[in-house]
């Protein structure tokens, strides 16, 4: 609900920048989740992930997408 009523509060370039963001996180977080199942239960890989790892995961691609689109809209606006 917080995420809800701070994503009303934007403008609709910010809005769309950060909805963007959450598509980019959830689908990297799909891949990244399935990928890592699928090699564990194959026994490549021998590590065990927890959900944190996952959760870092989300965090990380969330906070790269949100600054990298920033950018890009920057470098648009002084053109």
């Amino acid at each position: 609900m917080a995420n809800k009523r701070h994503l009303a509060g934007l403008d609709e370039l910010q809005q769309r920048l950060h909805l963007n963001a959450m598509a980019i996180t959830l689908g990297g977080s799909l891949v990244f989740g399935l990928a890592y199942s699928v090699l564990q239960t194959s026994g490549i890989i021998s590590f065990r992930q927890g959900i944190s790892h996952l959760v870092m995961f989300m965090g990380i691609t969330y906070l790269v997408s949100v600054v990298v689109m920033n950018k890009q809209l920057g470098a648009e606006d002084e053109e």
